[in-house]
């Protein structure tokens, strides 16, 4: 999940890759060193969802399936640990996972940031690895069809030739949205970046904040997902890596859930939990339409003279602001 606030490019040109910086690049200056434009899930956070009666979109891991007729959506969620490298390994984890939410009726399956190779730009392969990313969109459209769910495969790093530079290439964090037949309906590259990338690991927090909570960062992401639901009047399906199957204790942070207003948080296998898996989540799309229909966000924020200014008036006539 990621939050976003400004965009924030980064230029500069290297022979060889051109690479997104880390959080711990940013900190030490040497992101000048790299070029990379970044995605933005809302939050990178996500990116919130806003899925209306007959579809529904989202970001990071889930899985969802959806009756028209009564407006109940089914989703599933949860977290999976990543393999750095491993992009085929990876790859066949991910499809058990979307075979499996399918064979539960399950209509959308929404996977990790980097869950095919992990975040590794100082390995020497990695530019290579990140070049086969052509293959795994496909096999996932494949996928797709196969089981007649929709997909969103994480983010996909991508490598495209720099059309400046014959020695550089470019590497693009991307998101897809895969409909049921196969077709691609939606493409984002990551643009903006925040100056510290949210909580993959429950030690992401400062010192400070860990000597006053531990468990920060878990209340960080908890308490974000759920004010984000509210915020736009929508359902927030987040989506992160998660650790070793059967690891309770695991560093990763976890805690992937589908967020809802009125409800809060839903998936009991992975909402409380930082170890690999998955949820089958309901939505009840009545759910978003009172959210929106008691708090009228994305109303106010339709309207051409949306301003933050009051005026009233005075028993005299005079004007107050």
């Amino acid at each position: 999940m990621s939050r976003g606030s400004g965009d924030r490019e980064l230029s500069g040109k290297t022979s060889g890759p051109r690479l997104p910086p880390s959080v711990g690049q940013l900190r030490s200056a040497r992101a000048k060193e790299h070029g990379w434009t970044q995605f933005d899930q809302q939050q990178d956070d996500q990116r919130a969802l806003r899925p209306d009666r007959d579809a529904l979109t989202s970001t990071h891991t889930t899985i969802g399936r959806g009756n028209a007729t009564d407006d109940l959506e089914h989703w599933g969620q949860g977290g999976i640990l990543k393999k750095p490298m491993r992009i085929e390994a990876n790859y066949a984890k991910a499809a058990r996972f979307i075979q499996d939410a399918a064979s539960k009726g399950a209509q959308l399956a929404v996977l990790p940031e980097y869950h095919l190779t992990n975040w590794v730009p100082d390995d020497p392969k990695f530019g290579d690895i990140c070049g086969q990313w052509e293959i795994y969109l496909a096999k996932y459209r494949a996928l797709a069809k196969e089981h007649n769910i929709c997909i969103v495969p994480g983010t996909i790093v991508e490598r495209h030739q720099d059309e400046e530079d014959a020695g550089a290439y470019n590497l693009l964090n991307v998101a897809y949205f895969i409909g049921n037949k196969g077709e691609i309906l939606g493409r984002y590259q990551k643009k903006n970046l925040w100056w510290r990338h949210p909580s993959r690991t429950l030690t992401d927090c400062s010192e400070y904040g860990l000597s006053v909570n531990p468990r920060s960062e878990a209340l960080f992401l908890e308490s974000t997902i759920t004010s984000r639901t509210f915020e736009n009047t929508c359902a927030v399906v987040f989506v992160n890596a998660g650790g070793p199957a059967g690891s309770a204790n695991s560093n990763y942070a976890g805690l992937s859930r589908v967020a809802v207003p009125f409800l809060g948080a839903l998936g009991d296998e992975t909402k409380d939990s930082s170890a690999e898996g998955m949820s089958i989540v309901d939505l009840d799309m009545k759910h978003i339409e009172e959210a929106e229909a008691n708090y009228k966000v994305r109303q106010d924020l339709a309207r051409e003279d949306w301003y933050y200014t009051y005026r009233s008036r005075t028993m005299a006539g005079r004007e107050k602001l």
